[in-house]
């Protein structure tokens, strides 16, 4: 039993639940504490949405390849290689925070106060945490788990402590959060920098050519992560851009209690990703389609039954979570658990089509799913934020939809050996 529990494996996962747990709280806390709802909740999500458009453009240009490309770097040149990926990690904040600058100027001048206020959060919270992403992806990949979990549990015990300084105060809202998370990134970043700088090598041109292999694997990545944000985050934009800071805050607080399923999402796909490639290499299209629908039948089961859950006692739920405020939320929270649900199953083939090595399939099915979403929110959302969540919950079944099609098509495609249906 100990060795299962100090498994690598049980360490990251341990890792994984630390810090989606100290998002959770942190959302739960800004829900029941913030005094203003222009900083509340709403302002929050809506913010954090764009921290994971940035965080997704860095994993699918930085960090994904380095994980895919360093087992096939000799050992003497992987600090090279790893000082390359993080040069390039470093333009990308730069063109990050250009953007940053330009929509700061653009809501200044224009007097779009949201604009304004996003982006210069934005601004000083983004670079420290793509460098903390980095760092505890840099940590996976060179299976240093245990000092992963020990730097992000101590950063962790700084956070909630800062958080109680600021409930105390009566001064916690959207923006001393991210605050509190910056001074974590940076007692993180501190940690690892000063431990392992020296195995990272920062000269100029090793030869590795990390900007083609970035290119080259990560585009169709972060072209289909772009439009999956897109998919989450589309409706709590528009909601916080034109019905207001209280509609966002319900439904900011909606998303945050479905969210509680992310963790065991991300927990599925960091142990099926590796699981389905080897099966497609070793069984090929008959061993990946039986372990495909066995895992979705678990992932739906699971999310079906929290769905379940919701439907009898979301209102329950979000009055003891979040308090009075959110009051009569309960038909807007379970559509939104059915979102996840057909998000999750929708997961678990996607995971498959990339061990197929179809990543355009998965783009389509995204860029399908965000063209639903903000076509349906457009034409239905005016006042009534269910109207929001019954536009995730259609664009999220189109997504796994077109991606239950799509992993037939492939897998007839590699059975009778016709030309790849991705390309």
């Amino acid at each position: 039993m100990w060795r299962r529990l100090t498994s690598p494996l049980a360490i990251v996962l341990a890792d994984q639940a630390l810090i989606s747990g100290m998002r959770l709280l942190t959302q739960v806390l800004i829900a029941r504490f913030a005094l203003e709802s222009s900083a509340g909740i709403g302002f929050y999500v809506a913010t954090f949405g764009f921290v994971i458009m940035a965080v997704m453009l860095a994993e699918s240009f930085v960090t994904t390849p380095v994980n895919v490309f360093l087992p096939h770097q000799p050992e003497n040149q992987r600090g090279g290689f790893f000082g390359d990926s993080f040069r390039f990690l470093m333009r990308l904040i730069g063109m990050i925070t250009a953007i940053c600058c330009l929509a700061l100027l653009v809501g200044g001048c224009l007097k779009v106060d949201l604009l304004w206020r996003v982006s210069g959060v934005l601004l000083w919270y983004l670079p420290l945490h793509l460098v903390r992403e980095y760092g505890r992806r840099w940590l996976l990949v060179t299976e240093k788990n245990r000092l992963l979990l020990a730097y992000d549990f101590v950063t962790s015990i700084l956070l909630v402590l800062g958080l109680v300084i600021c409930i105390a105060g009566e001064g916690l809202n959207a923006i001393w959060a991210f605050g509190l998370i910056t001074l974590a990134n940076l007692g993180f970043v501190s940690l690892w920098w000063f431990s392992f700088r020296r195995e990272v090598c920062l000269e100029e041109d090793h030869g590795s050519k990390f900007d083609q292999l970035a290119w080259s694997y990560g585009k169709w990545v972060a072209a289909e992560g772009f439009f999956s944000v897109v998919l989450i985050y589309f409706t709590q934009w528009q909601i916080t851009a034109t019905l207001g800071a209280e509609a966002a805050d319900r439904y900011g607080s909606c998303l945050t209690l479905v969210f509680i399923a992310n963790p065991f999402l991300l927990g599925v796909v960091s142990y099926f990703g590796p699981l389905a490639a080897k099966l497609y290499a070793a069984q090929g299209a008959a061993g990946i389609r039986k372990a495909s629908y066995q895992l979705a039948a678990f992932v739906s089961s699971v999310l079906l039954v929290a769905s379940m859950v919701v439907w009898f006692g979301g209102d329950w739920l979000m009055l003891t979570v979040f308090g009075e405020r959110f009051a009569d939320l309960g038909g807007t929270v379970t559509l939104l658990s059915l979102g996840m649900l057909m998000m999750g199953s929708g997961f678990v083939f996607a995971t498959s089509l990339q061990a197929l090595q179809a990543p355009q399939i998965n783009f389509w099915a995204s860029l399908a799913s965000g063209l639903v979403v903000v076509s349906l929110s457009m034409l239905w959302l005016r006042r009534e934020i269910e109207d929001a969540a019954w536009a995730f919950l259609i664009s999220a079944g189109v997504g796994m939809t077109l991606r239950l099609v799509g992993f037939h098509l492939k897998l007839r495609a590699v059975n009778l050996h016709l030309p790849d249906v991705s390309s």
